[in-house]
């Protein structure tokens, strides 16, 4: 991790220079998502945990693009993504969305990386 500096005025929001410029309107409200790397490299994605986003994945995320197609999210409720006081965010609702990202990415059996509450939201129903 680089560590910028200067004065306060001078340093760039790490935050802020982390956009998802991607929209997909998922079942749960639109979930913010990026693609990066090359098209032909073999896709992996990076499933954040909660109370996170997928800022957490920025420097994990660049630095595979290098040689991996890396797609990363922000799942309902959280980062960029849509939020609600009614919305779902059950493990299972939340693999459901996960689901419906993969077949908007038209990506098939790619490697998926998750970290803390995202693990178990791979295996649920």
């Amino acid at each position: 991790m680089s560590i910028q500096r200067g004065r306060p005025s001078e340093v760039a929001d790490p935050v802020a220079s982390w956009q998802l410029d991607q929209v997909y309107p998922s079942s749960l409200g639109d979930i913010r998502w990026a693609r990066l790397g090359g098209a032909r490299h073999r896709p992996v994605v990076l499933l954040h945990g909660t109370p996170f986003s997928s800022f957490i994945w920025r420097d994990v995320g660049r630095a595979l693009a290098q040689q991996r197609q890396v797609y990363v999210w922000d799942m309902p409720g959280y980062g960029q993504s849509a939020r609600s006081a009614d919305q779902d965010l059950s493990l299972g609702a939340l693999a459901g969305v996960f689901v419906e990202l993969l077949r908007h990415w038209d990506i098939d059996g790619p490697d998926v990386i998750a970290h803390d509450s995202a693990a178990p939201s791979l295996s649920a129903p």
